[in-house]
């Protein structure tokens, strides 16, 4: 039971992260459509990316140490 806020903050983070980068993004590429705007939109996909693969990580750590406790 004390596992699952920690498994709630990394996805609830990412549900309202990918909204507003998506955004960001659409935004960017409708007003500036030059070579500034494109590396900052690669830039946040890669954050993005890196957020996905620690929240992923740390649900698999955390599995792994409930079923330590289980047995």
């Amino acid at each position: 039971m004390c596992y699952l806020p920690l498994l709630l903050v990394p996805y609830c983070s990412l549900l309202l992260i990918r909204p507003l980068m998506l955004m960001f993004v659409q935004y960017s590429l409708s007003v500036h459509n030059n070579f500034i705007m494109k590396v900052c939109v690669s830039y946040l996909q890669i954050l993005g990316m890196i957020s996905c693969c620690i929240s992923e990580g740390k649900e698999t750590q955390i599995r792994n140490r409930s079923k330590d406790f289980v047995e």
